[in-house]
């Protein structure tokens, strides 16, 4: 058993940790648990006073985007929304308090069917989350922890932006001395792991970034050399970027900082655009998404990462965070690798096999270059014999490529399957007027890519170089004032980043 401790810091990390932990749930109740191809006992660890599978997880986020969870987990402790006594005092008391937050109506949906009644008519499924998500947690499947449950106070206005790295390193100081964070909750999961496979890591870098690299640092001080897959989801740079655009050039300075950060501390790194970077063709499967909601952004996204690393997960699996790494690193100086593929797909062909999406690099650096990867890891979810001579035969000339074939990837009913089309998923479509809460809706099919070695990398990594350049010799206040570092700091950034983009070991093409 090669167990992994999750970490997932930032509201937009949560989103996409939901239908990552709403999918693993899906493989616990399989039917053939013990022949299941997924391991369970890597992601999660059985709590034994309730009979439980907790996912070994630890989350980070602002306490006000938790919604209803710390109040509805089944295995923490209730808050007091009574109040306490007055205590010495004897008069009139007036209460004044925020109204509590009300259950989604999915998370009603799934606490008020009685699985007992199994003719027990429900409302289709998908009518109670479209439009109505307002925190990740409305549409959770799982338990927790307490302890997996880790709400930070958000700072005020004029302690700065939310934004600045150097606020985000203080949070994470001020917090871990608070609460014994590393001493208590990283440490518990820890020592319950038989033999720790790694951590695998999904964050903000606007609003965590600074968070989440002193995180790192901290627990590569404690447990060193312990490989780390870590997933930062960028706050993107135009391009053509205004210097003088405060929120823009924070989240800019915020993705670079990580980005050099995550160049020691990760063993692979695979850096995700925000949505508005993303190619059309990433859009081009799905039914008029709202392209401004984390619900259905994330759920775009998710079956990528989740599918990607599904390797490190497998029962009887020889991949691990260390084996998937070193396959991908065909210069050892660089952890940083592309997230792309193709989901869903309705069917097999060479045509619907090309133009695989990539979400690690802006659609605008995407057009420049078309040098093959160096090296490559595809996983593909739910092909049949059939489909998999058809995708053979496509990728017949990669002789770079590493192949995993596993089962469809799994819809639960917290899945937006209205944004996917009828034909692409598998199953039929009964399920989704008629469902119980531990059902899914069915699978689809597809195929996620991790690469290096195809020139786009260093391309990235030289924007971000550029734009901290012209940073510093602008001497942008926005750039500085507001993100918690000086011009010292700057110019040590630009020189770090012309390092990495060097060391990537890439030829670039029309940058």
């Amino acid at each position: 058993m090669k167990e992994i401790l999750y970490i997932q810091a930032g509201n937009h990390a949560n989103y996409v940790g939901t239908h990552f932990w709403n999918t693993q749930e899906s493989y616990l109740a399989s039917e053939d648990a013990e022949n299941a191809p997924i391991d369970a006992t890597i992601s999660f660890r059985n709590e034994s006073e309730h009979g439980t599978m907790c996912p070994r997880l630890l989350i980070f986020d602002w306490k006000e985007n938790f919604g209803t969870l710390a109040r509805d987990n089944a295995l923490g402790t209730e808050r007091d929304d009574d109040g306490g006594g007055t205590g010495l005092w004897t008069g009139a008391v007036q209460s004044i308090r925020q109204p509590p937050i009300q259950r989604s109506v999915y998370q009603e949906f799934l606490t008020n069917n009685d699985s007992n009644q199994p003719g027990k008519h429900l409302p289709p499924s998908q009518d109670l989350l479209r439009g109505k998500v307002r925190y990740w947690s409305d549409f959770n499947r799982l338990y927790y922890l307490p302890r997996s449950l880790q709400p930070i106070n958000e700072p005020s206005e004029w302690d700065g932006p939310r934004e600045s790295w150097g606020l985000g390193q203080d949070t994470f100081r001020r917090y871990n001395e608070d609460n014994e964070l590393m001493e208590g909750s990283v440490r518990l999961f820890l020592e319950e792991c038989d033999a720790l496979q790694g951590i695998h890591v999904i964050n903000d870098c606007g609003t965590f970034g600074g968070f989440t690299a002193s995180f790192l640092t901290a627990f590569e001080d404690d447990y060193r050399k312990t490989p780390a897959i870590v997933v930062p989801l960028l706050s993107g740079l135009d391009q053509d970027l205004n210097v003088n655009d405060g929120l823009l050039i924070r989240g800019a300075i915020a993705d670079a900082l990580c980005l050099r950060s995550l160049y020691d501390l990760a063993s692979l790194s695979l850096p995700i655009q925000p949505p508005v970077q993303w190619s059309p063709e990433v859009w081009r499967h799905y039914s008029d998404p709202d392209r401004s909601d984390p619900f259905n952004t994330s759920a775009i996204v998710a079956p990528f990462i989740e599918s990607a690393t599904l390797p490190t997960r497998l029962a009887g699996g020889l991949d691990d965070i260390v084996s998937l790494a070193a396959k991908l690193q065909h210069d050892a100086r660089n952890p940083f690798g592309e997230l792309s593929g193709n989901f869903p797909l309705a069917s097999i062909s060479s045509d619907s096999l090309s133009n695989p999406v990539d979400f690690s690099i802006p659609n605008y650096l995407k057009a420049m270059h078309s040098a093959s990867a160096a090296c490559r890891i595809n996983v593909t979810r739910g092909f049949s014999g059939e489909d998999t001579k058809t995708y053979e035969s496509h990728l017949a000339a990669q002789l770079d490529a590493a192949h995993h074939h596993s089962l469809g990837y799994p819809l639960p009913t917290s899945f937006p399957s209205f944004l996917l089309p009828d034909n692409a998923i598998e199953q039929g479509s009964q399920s989704l007027i008629a469902t119980t809460p531990d059902s899914t809706i069915g699978t689809i099919k597809g195929v996620a890519t991790l690469s290096t070695g195809t020139g786009k990398m260093p391309a990235l990594l030289r924007r971000y170089a550029t734009f901290a350049e012209t940073c510093l010799k602008k001497r942008a206040q926005a750039a500085l004032s507001e993100s918690g570092i000086d011009l010292d700091d700057l110019r040590e950034l630009v020189n770090d980043l012309w390092a990495m983009h060097d060391n990537c070991g890439a030829i670039e093409d029309g940058v």
